[in-house]
């Protein structure tokens, strides 16, 4: 596609980073929503969810992840990623499960992520057995640790 056609479309290219940025979380929105497993009767449905899409098997989910790391990098961007980051953090803390857990799985998974964008010898292994252990640590529910009583 040419420039001059990008422009027809987009009145700059600020706008096109924006749309970019918009098309990519709306996607990874719909891929979590897909997860969502409606008969798991527990807190934590959102976050497990959101854990098995971020951790996923799946190639196209890894460059997604990427392009979100590279798109917020621009400042028209990262205001946007703060909101949808704020937005996701509302809904976990919705679903119900106790904050220690919330706090500890979601950012064990995004620092997972993470770690795996500066270390491409990270293996799928790595990734998948990440995932079943902060799946595992959402299925219950309660303080980790008794100072959180």
């Amino acid at each position: 596609m040419s420039k001059s056609a990008l422009l027809h479309h987009f009145p700059s290219r600020k706008v096109l980073i924006r749309v970019v940025a918009e098309h990519a979380m709306d996607v990874f929105h719909t891929r979590v929503m897909t997860n969502l497993d409606l008969s798991e009767n527990h807190p934590g449905k959102l976050l497990r969810a959101y854990i098995r899409t971020l951790l996923s098997d799946d190639n196209e989910q890894t460059q997604f992840d990427h392009l979100l790391d590279v798109l917020a990098t621009i400042g028209e961007v990262k205001d946007l990623l703060v909101a949808n980051a704020r937005t996701w953090d509302e809904g976990f803390a919705a679903d119900g499960l106790h904050p220690d857990r919330l706090a500890v799985v979601s950012n064990a998974a995004e620092g997972f992520i993470a770690a795996a964008h500066w270390d491409p010898t990270m293996a799928l292994e790595k990734r998948i057995q990440m995932r079943d252990l902060l799946l595992e640590i959402t299925n219950e529910d309660g303080p980790l640790t008794r100072k959180s009583l």
